[in-house]
């Protein structure tokens, strides 16, 4: 096996841990681009809320939760100063329809020095 197939199975493993680590978080929790597009979402995001979409990797967040926009624009208002100014922003007690939740947003830097945000919210009621 040469150099670069090692380097390429080596990689290739670590994807697949790392897909391994976030689909076991016992909250749900996601990362998004600038334009609040899923790069990364584990199976708890995808089974706790009641969503009429479930998300895959490239869907809007707005496009799933398409109530935010309108009946929770301090969360819009959240995730872009997230996004643009590279603040974290940590909520308990927040309320979101029938649910009361504790969040944490957390801006990253993606492939190519894109911005991008983590969401990890922990329901509480």
């Amino acid at each position: 096996m040469s150099n670069i197939e090692e380097r390429i199975n080596k990689l290739s493993e670590n994807l697949k841990n790392s897909q391994t680590f976030i689909d076991k978080l016992p909250v749900p929790a996601c990362m998004v681009d600038e334009n609040m597009n899923y790069v990364v979402i584990n199976e708890a995001w995808c089974t706790t809320f009641p969503l009429h979409k479930k998300p895959l990797v490239g869907d809007n967040h707005y496009d799933c939760f398409d109530m935010v926009k309108e009946e929770y624009p301090h969360f819009v208002d959240e995730h872009k100063q997230c996004l643009e100014g590279c603040k974290p922003f940590k909520n308990k007690n927040a309320k979101f329809g029938n649910f009361t939740l504790d969040y944490i947003l957390t801006p990253v830097f993606l492939a190519n020095n894109r911005r991008g945000m983590i969401m990890i919210v922990d329901l509480i009621h």
